[in-house]
């Protein structure tokens, strides 16, 4: 009854608010908290009456309760939170819409952060199983990416590229970096030949594996092995 006779609504299209909600579900908090600064100033600008604004607010709660449903926020006060918050509020005044949409903005940078942490968490353990599985069998000759890429049912790009950001080298130079070190080892510890050592370590060939070794630490296996009897 409040609204004027004609009025043009507030802004808050159904493609913004599905986009306000991916952004918060990626943890994109920028450009979230960008976009969501974008409503309220295009609201504004409008001058849009306080009953309107008054929806337009109670709108965007609503969106935030969707997505906490969605991305299964672990805090269960959070609804009764946002209960209670709208309860007390007076609404009375454009200032108390300012404070509202302030609120609104804390809410989404919480999300945004929550959703960081359980990737980063996820993120942790897959590089720890990928690392662990590496080295449970880096003496395989078909160790490899599609191997990697099967395993953890992720694309070979997606594996490689996620390596190399995890542990700061590509793949195949740290599990070269694995054998050697292990077949360094097997040489200071015990007198198998160096066929045999190329073979624990996962070289099919003693011709390849010397290769690797001299070209990793600069020597070969048999001149590193009598380096250690002087």
């Amino acid at each position: 009854e409040d609204l004027p006779a004609a009025y043009k609504g507030y802004y808050f299209p159904a493609e913004a608010e599905t986009k306000l909600m991916n952004l918060a579900k990626s943890g994109n908090e920028e450009e979230a908290l960008k976009l969501l600064d974008e409503i309220y100033r295009t609201n504004m600008e409008r001058a849009l009456p306080l009953p309107l604004l008054r929806l337009l607010v109670h709108d965007l709660w609503g969106s935030l309760v969707k997505l906490a449903e969605e991305i299964r926020w672990p805090e269960e006060d959070m609804l009764a939170d946002v209960i209670d918050f709208l309860h007390a509020a007076n609404f009375d005044s454009f200032e108390d819409q300012a404070k509202s949409f302030d609120a609104i903005a804390d809410t989404y940078r919480q999300i945004c952060r929550i959703v960081n942490q359980r990737k980063k968490s996820r993120n942790t353990e897959l590089a720890d199983g990928i690392l662990r599985y590496i080295h449970e069998r880096y003496a395989a000759e078909d160790l490899s990416l599609t191997g990697l890429s099967d395993k953890f049912q992720l694309s070979e790009a997606y594996i490689s590229q996620f390596f190399k950001e995890q542990t700061g080298t590509n793949f195949f130079e740290y599990l070269e970096s694995l054998r050697m070190e292990n077949a360094m080892k097997f040489l200071k510890e015990t007198g198998a030949p160096i066929q045999e050592i190329a073979a624990k370590v996962g070289y099919h060939s003693a011709s390849t594996f010397r290769r690797a070794f001299k070209r990793v630490h600069g020597i070969s296996p048999t001149d590193y092995r009598n380096s250690l009897e002087i």
